[in-house]
Order: C-alpha cells, then sequence, then structure tokens
C-alpha cells in the first residue's frame, strides 16, 4: 500500500514538473515570437524611414532638372511640377521653418512632393482616429509604400501594426556666416540670403511612428544642401 502511495506522489511530481516545462516552453516561444515581431516592426520602420530621407533628395533633385536655371531659387520648393503662381519658381511653397509634410507620390506622372499638414503629429492619442493623412498604406497592385487615401478610410493596413510618417523641418544653415534662416517662399522670402547663391544647408527629419499597442518612434535627421552632396 505504501509503495503505491509512494508511486502516486511520484506520478503527481512528474506531471507537475511536465506542466511546468511546457508553460516554460510556451512563455519563451510566445516571448520569442514578440521579440521577432518587434524586430519585424522596427526594420520596417527604420525602411520607412530612410525611404523618406532618399524622396526628399528626390525631391531637391527633379527641382535642379526641372528648374536648371534658378536652382538656388527653387531647390527647396515642395512640388517640383506645378507652378502655383506663374511660369516661374518664385513665390512656390518651399520646405519651410517650423512646418511638417507628408510625401507623396503622383501615380500618373512617377513623382515625388511634399504636401504640408497642419498642425503636425504631436498627440498620439489623437493619430489613430484624426490623423489618418500621415499613416502608411500599400497599394495592392504595386505594393509600393504611400500616405493613405483619405477618400476612404482603410480597413487593414500592415497586419496589426499601424505606421505613420512625417517629414519634419529642423533648420536651413548658411555655411558663409554659420547663421540660421527662415525661408519659406523662394525668391519672394523676406532674406535675400536664402536664393543669392551662397552655400546652404537644409536639416531635416522623418519621423516614423509606429503603434501595435505600444507607441513607438524611429527618427532620421540628415542634411541635404544647394549644392551637389
Amino acid at each position: 500500500m505504501n509503495k503505491k502511495a509512494f508511486t502516486l506522489v511520484e506520478l503527481a511530481i512528474v506531471v507537475v514538473i511536465l506542466w511546468v516545462g511546457l508553460i516554460w516552453v510556451f512563455l519563451t516561444l510566445k516571448n520569442s515570437y514578440r521579440f521577432l515581431q518587434n524586430i519585424k516592426e522596427k526594420t520596417l520602420a527604420i525602411n520607412f524611414a530612410r525611404e523618406g530621407v532618399e524622396w526628399v533628395f528626390t525631391i531637391r533633385n527633379t527641382n535642379w532638372q526641372k528648374w536648371s536655371g534658378k536652382k538656388d531659387k527653387c531647390w527647396l520648393k515642395i512640388n517640383p511640377l506645378v507652378d502655383e503662381w506663374s511660369k516661374w519658381c518664385e513665390n512656390d511653397a518651399w520646405f519651410g521653418s517650423g512646418k511638417t509634410y507628408i510625401l507623396w507620390i503622383t501615380w500618373t506622372q512617377q513623382y515625388f512632393y511634399l504636401k504640408e499638414q497642419n498642425p503636425a503629429i504631436s498627440n498620439w492619442i489623437t493619430i489613430a482616429s484624426t490623423d489618418w493623412h500621415y499613416l502608411l498604406c500599400k497599394d495592392p497592385t504595386t505594393n509600393l509604400i504611400n500616405a493613405c487615401d483619405l477618400s476612404s478610410q482603410p480597413s487593414k493596413y500592415f497586419d496589426t501594426t499601424y505606421y505613420f510618417r512625417q517629414v519634419r523641418w529642423w533648420y536651413l544653415l548658411d555655411k558663409n556666416n554659420n547663421s540660421l534662416l527662415d525661408c519659406s517662399n523662394g525668391s519672394d522670402s523676406s532674406d535675400p540670403n536664402c536664393w543669392d547663391g551662397r552655400f546652404l544647408e537644409k536639416n531635416f527629419c522623418v519621423d516614423v511612428y509606429y503603434f501595435d499597442g505600444v507607441k513607438r518612434k524611429i527618427s532620421f535627421c540628415t542634411v541635404m544642401t544647394n549644392f551637389k552632396n
């Protein structure tokens, strides 16, 4: 009888050990999956930020090609192929001080431009419900990433994670005098230093916020000049 009782105790201990082992394995797998998921989400965010930086440089280069005779007056124009007021780029909107933008691509002409948005992403609580224009979506045909079409709120983005991207003004530096400039409207700006041929550095950031229940952020800040770099 004692031997049978001892055998039952041993069996109970084995069952407990097995359950503890299974729970440990389950938690390990769960944590490993979550870790890999976090890496995937962060990698996508980094790629979206890098892509945003490349697009801004592409906009500058398009301005240079479109307005080759007025590079200094047009290099920060936010929409290279649209003349807002005349046949020249003067008075058109520049990549300006204190402003934030979303990146857009026109599928008909295949070129990039910036679209000013105010206010910027500031309050995370309001992003998912109001600031859809910063949200990234995947085109079902081309699989290219672009800002979402606001005509109809999408039901699915990137599985369970939302990605928001903005291009943020940092500052514009006059390399000759090491002074900051506020240039927002091309040669119509109040400061002629913005367009008289001196060396300028445009400092900007691309911020990518991503959310799957927890707020995270990736920021890439870089320098773009009005001369070849």
